[in-house]
């Protein structure tokens, strides 16, 4: 899952990826305002989003079936292993901000 982040909220841009998860930012200090405003900061250089929200953003850009819903179960189980998904729900993210994120 790739989430872009900017001065108008976020957008999950990249909802078929299921081996990331990241929050790319523009840079500026109103997409952080945004990061701050819909995430928790979890760390130096993560945030966390609840799985909710995920599903929320991805079914804002298009109508998911349920194999998508399955991908997604599937790699948070995975990530819940690792860690990056707490009992909550809250998904870990890494932030990547401004031009390194365009690389």
């Amino acid at each position: 899952m790739i989430v872009r982040a900017t001065r108008d909220g976020l957008v999950l841009a990249e909802a078929e990826e299921f081996g990331a998860l990241k929050v790319v930012t523009d840079g500026s200090a109103e997409a952080r305002d945004e990061l701050g405003r819909l995430c928790v900061p979890d760390g130096d250089g993560h945030v966390r989003i609840a799985g909710d929200r995920l599903v929320a953003l991805a079914e804002r850009e298009g109508a998911r079936d349920g194999a998508w819903h399955g991908k997604l179960d599937a790699m948070l189980a995975t990530a819940r292993t690792y860690g990056w998904v707490d009992d909550a729900g809250g998904v870990r993210m890494h932030v990547e901000e401004g031009a390194a994120a365009e690389r």
